[in-house]
């Protein structure tokens, strides 16, 4: 509340940790902002959110919830939600680990995405995906997804499906756009030398061309996309200015606009 958010969107917590927070603020035990928590976050075996490396000796439980198969993936949004959960987070698709330059592969099977998507809504909660491009967005789109998370290899036609369908996209430019928070986070990552991966940031001219024509339909959000990182203090207003002024731009000119404000 200090820095001015008033609201705030947990994607995974371990434990259940934010959903006992909410109830927390909520009943007035602490002051915070309101909070809307997934619990933990659905992935497959050795996914997005399931990632190896650990010793064989080694058991984190209730990290992220594996899920493997559409009826584990059922069962999966059904315990976040007994345990509270207000929306499901689930996983589609990331990067390669074998080759940095491929932007995105999916890891749910469709019959995962299907199975987990009617589940939620039979329990009237939405979903939000952690998402790069392809068509496992458009299939989870097509069956009621209600924010695209990051998808930054969206094309035209997932933009399109989106403003049709009332979904939500959550940018996150600037996990990538930004240099130095960039490099930072990658140094943490598993799949390959800084190098190869800084490549990736710059993509908000891709992204923003797809979205802003469509940007009276497809609805957006400014997420942070902080994982292990904390983004210098300007990165929301940044995002905001990147994605809405009605020309493109540039994270350097949205520095001097804010210069300005």
């Amino acid at each position: 509340l200090s820095w001015g958010f008033t609201s705030v969107r947990d994607m995974n917590a371990p434990g259940g940790v934010v959903i006992d927070l909410r109830d927390a603020i909520d009943a007035g035990h602490v002051v915070g902002p309101r909070v809307k928590a997934c619990g933990l976050g659905l992935s497959i075996t050795g996914g997005h959110m399931d990632a190896p490396g650990w010793g064989d000796q080694v058991i984190l439980r209730d990290m992220t919830l594996p899920c493997d198969g559409p009826e584990a993936f059922q069962r999966g949004a059904r315990s976040q939600i007994k345990r509270g959960a207000d929306f499901i987070k689930i996983n589609l698709c990331v990067s390669s680990r074998r080759d940095p330059t491929v932007p995105y592969r999916q890891e749910m099977t469709d019959a995962e995405i299907q199975s987990v998507m009617a589940e939620a809504q039979r329990l009237e909660r939405n979903v939000a995906a952690h998402t790069s491009g392809g068509t496992a967005v458009k299939t989870a789109v097509r069956h009621g997804l209600k924010t695209v998370e990051h998808g930054h290899w969206i094309d035209a036609e997932t933009a399109d499906l989106m403003a049709q369908r009332g979904a939500y996209y959550v940018p996150t430019l600037l996990v990538n756009d930004a240099p130095d928070a960039a490099r930072h986070v990658h140094e943490h990552e598993v799949f390959g030398p800084v190098a190869t991966l800084l490549p990736y940031s710059g993509k908000a001219d891709h992204v923003i061309a797809q979205v802003r024509p469509r940007f009276d339909q497809v609805l957006l959000d400014t997420g942070a996309g902080i994982s292990d990182v904390v983004l210098f203090t300007v990165s929301l207003a940044d995002e905001v200015l990147v994605v809405a002024t009605p020309e493109p731009t540039s994270l350097t000119d949205a520095y001097a606009t804010i210069k300005v404000l």
